[in-house]
C-alpha cells in the first residue's frame, strides 16, 4: 500500500465523453478528504477553510477541490434547467445558482428561442424583459470544506478520493503513489461513463 499521500510531471489521462448527467447525490469536500484519509490509513485534523490544520491537510483540501472541478469540467457534464428574467433581452450568468459551462437552451412559455452567448451573459432578443427557462450544462468548483454540493450517484465519494489522492501525491512529486491512485481513478471514471478518447492534462500549480 502506498506510504500516505501526492504531485508533478506530465501525464496522459483518457477523458472520457460521458452523457450529460442530473446531480442528485450530496456531498462535501470534508467528506472526500476524509475517505482519502481512510484509503491511506492515515489520521490527521483538517481544520477549516480559513485555518487548515498542517500542511498536509491543506494540500489535500486544494487536491479534492481541483477533482471536483475536474471532473465536472471535463469527465461528467452536469446538466440544469433553470428560470429567470432578462433585463433588456440580457440575463448574467451571476443570476443562475451554478457555474455555466454552456448553454443549450432559451425556452419562454415552452417556445426555444435563439439567443447568443457571450463571456458573462445570455442575450436573446425574445426574452425582453421577460422570465424564460435556461437549460445548460454547468461546473462545480467547492469553495468550503462543509457546504453539501450535488454529483451523479454513479459518482462516488471514494472515485473523487482517489482523483484527490493522486493530485496530492503528483503534487508532492511522489509518481509512484501517484500513478497507484491515478489507475484507480480513471477506472472507477471509466465505469461511470460510455465511450472515451485521450486528451493531455497537465497538474495544476500551487
Amino acid at each position: 500500500m502506498p506510504s500516505p499521500f501526492l504531485g508533478g510531471g506530465i501525464f496522459f489521462r483518457e477523458q472520457l465523453s460521458a452523457p450529460v448527467f442530473q446531480g442528485d447525490n450530496s456531498m462535501t469536500i470534508r467528506e472526500i478528504c476524509e475517505k482519502a484519509k481512510e484509503l491511506t490509513n492515515t489520521s490527521f485534523e483538517l481544520g477549516t477553510d480559513s485555518q487548515p490544520a498542517n500542511s498536509m491537510a491543506a494540500l489535500l483540501i486544494k487536491c479534492a477541490k481541483f477533482t471536483v472541478s475536474e471532473i465536472t469540467s471535463l469527465y461528467v457534464p452536469l446538466k440544469a434547467k433553470e428560470t429567470a428574467t432578462f433585463s433588456d433581452s440580457k440575463l448574467q450568468y451571476y443570476a443562475l445558482p451554478y457555474a455555466v459551462k454552456e448553454v443549450l437552451k432559451v425556452e419562454i412559455r415552452g417556445t426555444e428561442c435563439e439567443f447568443e452567448a457571450f463571456p458573462d451573459f445570455i442575450f436573446c432578443k425574445d426574452a425582453a424583459n421577460a422570465t424564460a427557462s435556461i437549460t445548460f450544462l454547468y461546473t462545480i468548483s467547492p469553495s468550503s470544506l462543509d457546504t453539501p454540493f450535488n454529483l451523479p450517484p454513479k459518482i462516488s465519494i471514494e472515485t473523487l478520493a482517489f482523483g484527490a489522492l493522486t493530485e496530492y501525491y503528483l503534487r508532492r512529486g511522489e509518481t509512484e503513489e501517484g500513478i497507484f491512485f491515478r489507475n484507480r481513478y480513471d477506472f472507477a471514471l471509466a465505469k461511470a461513463t460510455v465511450s472515451k478518447r485521450s486528451v493531455r492534462l497537465r497538474p495544476n500549480v500551487l
